[in-house]
């Protein structure tokens, strides 16, 4: 990929680097990435690394840590950021800045680049051509939000696909919830029409929307139309819902993020304001911990909270930058330092929740830090555990086993989450076995961090199975129901947790086991929905296997298009003989069959 060298044990080797723009990427012994960095001059940025006396102390444990550097020269510095950023999604070095974020907050998306567009939630910015609204705060409003505009704009509910293949309304257009262009219940001009209602609504042209809509209301209700003036009035509740409770600026129609930043102890706390059409949306703040407060970590921040697909207005408003063109370029958006004004209220109104949110997550921190200390000394670790993952399997009578997997490192990472179905074995022992194993060849073809520590929700032999199968140097402990005379205690109130090692059951205190078992909680909820899933399909699947004399093939285009079991229990035997593309004999059979098990 790159010329490699080892200027950390032959500093001559230094000469060898030349004097241009590029990536840098940092290897330890192991011949693991540990560090991806860019530099306009790679020779005088990769020197300052040989000079321990002003290096931090997290710059300086990567050093110690550091084998060779490879290197990567580039033609322009706006190269080097796409690439470095390429390196880190692709190699997440554990050295680079890592985006804590205090919460998640997701978007309304009207989908413009369908044939007949719908309203849902969005997690992430994807798709071009269809428009994204947001972020929105608290989360709960905006499902509150979501339900209230999909009741007033009658657009269709279900997945596109879905509605493509029927030929008939489903049960939302009999609730006058969908129009149904899908079937030729409405032209698509009408439809259209709809769409660019909702479609002002969301781009903040609300009072325009509100006017138009009045005007509608009152026309129908002098021509005696009640029952679509009442739809009307109904739509204009909506858009009033859609803007209660967001905070006002200044400047009508004004659409930015506003980054401000804090920095104490070795932490960086970046806040974004969403201002959208006048509104403040939401506000998030993410936590860069051992790092400089220098401009480079911020403009690293802001390149990489971009590029990973987040929702990027025409306009970022923000503190000085030294590569704010080369950022600007690299967006193609426009970057504002502001002086004086409106604006500069924005942004001191960002940098102190940036200040308040620092203090807040430094005391948790802190909280958390005096618990994995606690948690090193009781399972007798060297060093203090940061990365915990932690295993569940769920089942009910051997079936539909669930294996699932979660991580936690200062908060849960989502992104880490696994299941497995579990094929093999014949008892929990024997799953957790082959969740290990699996779950470990995962993150070693990955590429990630292995757990400092793997919590099991089982007993001793539970983890005991665990520790035969994972790498010596994670430690393995379990959490289980105290047993007395060989019964768990699940008497209301009378239920205690113990914390199992290789030692035998140990006592902790209460914070300790909390703490564990807020970790298999977590964990147990998601093998539990995972567990869920598994059952419900095989329960319709199993109805319809009862059924002979039909193809499986066929039985799967009736599912799809019909949606349940009950919903082809209940059609005409000749709409499932045509979808089925089946016989009439065959149609009959089948749904008598299912309304005599369903």
């Amino acid at each position: 990929m790159g010329i490699k060298l080892n200027i950390f044990d032959n500093k001559t080797q230094l000469q060898n680097i030349p004097q241009k723009t590029g990536v840098y990427l940092i290897r330890n012994r192991e011949d693991e990435i540990i560090y991806v960095g860019k530099a306009k001059n790679l020779r005088k940025r990769v020197s300052s690394y040989l000079h321990s006396e002003t290096l931090s102390p997290f710059k300086q444990a990567m050093v110690n840590e550091a084998g060779e550097i490879e290197i990567v020269v580039v033609e322009k510095e706006k190269e080097a950021y796409l690439l470095e950023c390429s390196f880190i999604k692709e190699y997440r070095p554990p050295y680079n800045i890592v985006l804590r974020d205090d919460k998640s907050y997701p978007y309304l998306r009207l989908t413009l680049s369908q044939k007949f567009p719908s309203l849902t939630l969005a997690r992430r910015v994807k798709k071009k051509g269809d428009l994204y609204v947001g972020p929105i705060t608290p989360v709960k409003k905006l499902g509150g939000i979501l339900r209230v505009l999909r009741r007033t704009f009658p657009i269709i509910q279900r997945k596109i696909s879905f509605c493509l293949a029927r030929e008939e309304p489903c049960i939302y257009y009999q609730m006058g919830l969908c129009s149904a262009p899908c079937c030729g219940k409405i032209s698509e001009g009408e439809y259209g029409k709809i769409v660019e209602e909702l479609k002002l609504l969301l781009q903040g042209n609300g009072r325009e929307l509100v006017k138009k809509l009045k005007e509608q209301m009152k026309q129908c209700a002098e021509n005696l139309n009640f029952e679509k003036a009442a739809r009307l009035r109904d739509r204009i509740n909506a858009v009033r819902l859609f803007y209660k409770g967001q905070e006002i600026v200044e400047m009508r129609n004004y659409t930015a993020d506003v980054i401000g930043f804090a920095y104490e102890h070795g932490t960086l706390c970046a806040n974004i304001l969403s201002v959208r059409d006048g509104n403040i949306t939401a506000s998030r703040s993410f936590f860069l911990e051992n790092v400089d407060d220098s401009f480079e970590i911020r403009e690293d921040f802001i390149v990489q909270y971009y590029l990973k697909g987040e929702f990027l207005p025409k306009e970022i408003v923000t503190s000085k930058l030294i590569k704010r063109e080369i950022i600007q370029e690299l967006l193609n958006t426009k970057l504002v330092v502001p002086r004086r004004g409106k604006k500069v209220n924005l942004l001191r109104k960002s940098e102190k929740n940036a200040q308040t949110n620092l203090q807040i997550y430094l005391r948790k921190v802190h909280t958390e830090d005096v618990i994995l200390e606690k948690i090193k000394e009781y399972l007798s670790l060297k060093k203090i555990p940061y990365i915990f993952d932690v295993y569940d399997v769920s089942h009910i009578g051997g079936t539909n086993v669930a294996g699932a997997s979660v991580r936690y490192s200062r908060g849960f990472v989502k992104d880490m989450y696994r299941r497995f179905s579990m094929e093999k074995g014949v008892c929990d022992l024997d799953w957790m076995c082959e969740l290990a194993m699996r779950h470990i060849k995962n993150i070693q073809k990955e590429g990630r961090s292995m757990p400092h520590v793997i919590l099991v929700d089982g007993g001793m032999q539970h983890a005991d199975v665990v520790r035969e199968v994972v790498p010596r140097c994670i430690s393995v402990a379990g959490i289980a129901k105290e047993k007395i005379n060989d019964k768990v205690r699940r008497a209301k109130g009378d239920v205690l947790d113990r914390i199992y090692t290789k030692e035998g059951r140990i006592d902790v205190d209460d914070d300790v086991l909390r703490f564990f078992q807020k970790l298999r909680d977590e964990v147990h909820r998601f093998a539990l929905s995972f567990h869920r899933t598994k059952r419900r399909k095989m329960v319709l699947t199993s109805l319809l296997d009862r059924v002979e004399g039909v193809a499986q093939a066929r039985k799967r285009l009736l599912l799809r298009h019909f949606g349940s079991i009950e919903a082809i229990a209940k059609a005409d035997c000749n709409k499932v003989a045509k979808v089925g593309k089946i016989s009439m004999k065959q149609a009959y059979r089948l749904v008598e069959r299912l309304r005599e098990i369903s």
